[in-house]
């Protein structure tokens, strides 16, 4: 089990909102003690910053260190091994066999040691013939009269859970340790900015819509896509081909500039703010779609400097430009005019870039939803019998480099 504090200081709505999304992949049979942190069951829940592990050594399956013995003794109790863990025939250190059996369902065994057919033997002379592959690994006996007859093989072994694979069976698989087939945490990087304004965003229905006039250059800021978003449009937008007719419309019954003018801030297409971006039905759908896209919905708040302070080459330029540092100042004008003939609007450097890496399961041998059961840090012992997500947060410094969407748009 893994302990630790609770915390606090993290946007809860978009962490279980993420992982929902993550274990919708899977179906509930194939979520074991992890259920969707939705509604009443999120309370159910509990962030915590792991600091202390508790363990148990595993697995009890150990053999003698001398090179002439290596016989191998199973213990059922880590007390056991503590009262006694000399090797039985030699008296010799015993060390662990670093191998153990593991399934998709989520289980782990020992390594099956066989029993010699003959009774006075038992366990008391088994080693362990350590091929290199599981598939030609063999037990053997080496009890008096045996001489090291072979007992079986290592390759598989049965579960005995109802989790099959496609032909119908349920083997585990002997593995080593550090085999990372056997053990994958499920785990999201997110961005983790947690102010009111920005939870307000998350929750907005034209989240995908702010996002993309932001990219586009819309708007400066996100608290602006959101007053945008709050005012009712009660004269419909003409779309620039619209406009252009009637334009030419008005100039052929002589209107002057400044009513033409008048008519296109009322009428014409809008140039910025939200209001710019086409609203047809087709467009609506691809905004809701956006909108579901958690990295380029973040962008719009990563990119702002109301949410996250950075230092642009811009700032920097014109500071070198007030201390009257020519050589600075013509060094980090080139390097603007090299990034903009790259196609980049903005690079900047941020001190207090705030992420977090939640982590929430773990899947063993087959870790593709639906092929392997993904399988939560649930222990009822621990947390109030809670559910546990481990959060790593972190303030840390970030390089931010924002490409120009005209430029690449262009370029598509």
């Amino acid at each position: 089990a893994v302990d630790g504090d609770v915390v606090k200081k993290l946007n809860e709505d978009v962490i279980y909102d993420e992982i929902s999304r993550y274990l919708e992949r899977w179906s509930e049979d194939a979520r074991a003690a992890l259920p969707l942190p939705q509604g009443r069951l999120r309370q159910n829940f509990v962030l915590v910053s792991p600091d202390l592990v508790r363990f148990e050594v595993f697995p009890l399956v150990l053999e003698c260190v001398r090179r002439s013995c290596r016989r191998v003794r199973t213990y059922v109790k880590p007390q056991q091994l503590a009262a006694d863990p000399r090797c039985r025939t030699c008296g010799a250190q015993l060390r662990q066999l670093p191998y153990f059996n593991a399934h998709n369902c989520g289980r782990v065994r020992p390594m099956y040691v066989p029993k010699c057919r003959v009774p006075a033997h038992g366990y008391d002379h088994i080693v362990f013939e350590n091929t290199g592959s599981f598939v030609t690994a063999l037990w053997r006996c080496v009890g008096p009269g045996c001489g090291g007859a072979k007992l079986q093989g290592t390759s598989q072994s049965p579960c005995g859970c109802e989790w099959k694979d496609a032909a119908g069976r349920a083997m585990m698989r002997a593995r080593t340790f550090n085999d990372t087939r056997a053990y994958q945490v499920h785990a999201l990087q997110l961005v983790n900015i947690d102010n009111s304004e920005f939870r307000q965003y998350q929750r907005h229905p034209q989240r995908g819509r702010i996002a993309a006039a932001h990219y586009l250059n819309l708007i400066d800021s996100m608290a602006q896509g959101l007053g945008d978003a709050s005012q009712s449009v009660t004269v419909p937008r003409l779309s620039p081909q619209e406009w252009q007719q009637r334009e030419q419309q008005l100039r052929q019954i002589c209107m002057g500039e400044e009513e033409i003018k008048q008519f296109r801030r009322l009428m014409g297409p809008q140039e910025s703010g939200l209001a710019a971006l086409p609203s047809a039905d087709a467009d609506n759908a691809r905004w809701e779609l956006l909108s579901a896209d958690r990295p380029f919905v973040e962008r719009a708040a990563v990119f702002d400097p109301a949410q996250i302070q950075r230092i642009t080459l811009d700032d920097q330029c014109a500071r070198f430009a007030e201390l009257q540092d020519r050589l600075a100042q013509q060094t980090t004008e080139r390097a603007r005019e090299q990034a903009r003939t790259l196609g980049i609007a903005e690079i900047a450097v941020t001190w207090e870039f705030p992420v977090a890496r939640v982590a929430f399961g773990y899947t063993r041998e087959d870790h593709e939803p639906e092929r392997g059961v993904l399988t939560g840090f649930h222990n009822k012992y621990h947390h109030d019998g809670k559910y546990p997500v481990y959060v790593a947060a972190s303030d840390t410094e970030a390089l931010l480099v924002t490409f120009s969407a005209r430029s690449v748009l262009s370029f598509l």
